[in-house]
């Protein structure tokens, strides 16, 4: 029940970020579409490079956000996954270093 619970709950919480999501990706494209526009018109003579710059700013801006939203999305599946499985320690950052680091730098002369 609890596992359920926690996954509905999960659920719900996918439910709303799908929304914010959907609602910022149709804000990306159109800032997108104003950089575009933007810098044709800086080419032509008829804007100014600050302006261009503005409009490509707000293209980062908004693809931060995004980012922010699927890492923190990410962030709680594995916090979930984590407490479901009980007996691992849940800390502050759920990413955790990669524990095979050390095989990768192996000397083998």
């Amino acid at each position: 029940p609890a596992v359920l619970l926690g996954m509905a709950g999960l659920d719900a919480l996918d439910a709303d970020t799908q929304v914010k999501l959907a609602a910022l990706d149709r804000r990306l494209t159109a800032a997108r579409q104003v950089q575009t526009e933007s810098l044709a018109r800086y080419q032509r003579g008829a804007e100014t490079y600050l302006t261009a710059l503005r409009a490509r700013d707000t293209v980062l801006q908004l693809e931060r956000r995004r980012i922010d939203i699927d890492a923190a999305r990410c962030a709680d599946r594995i916090r979930l996954y984590r407490a479901l499985a009980g007996s691992i320690e849940l800390s502050d950052d759920p990413i955790q270093e990669d524990p095979y680091e050390d095989s990768y730098n192996m000397d083998y002369g």
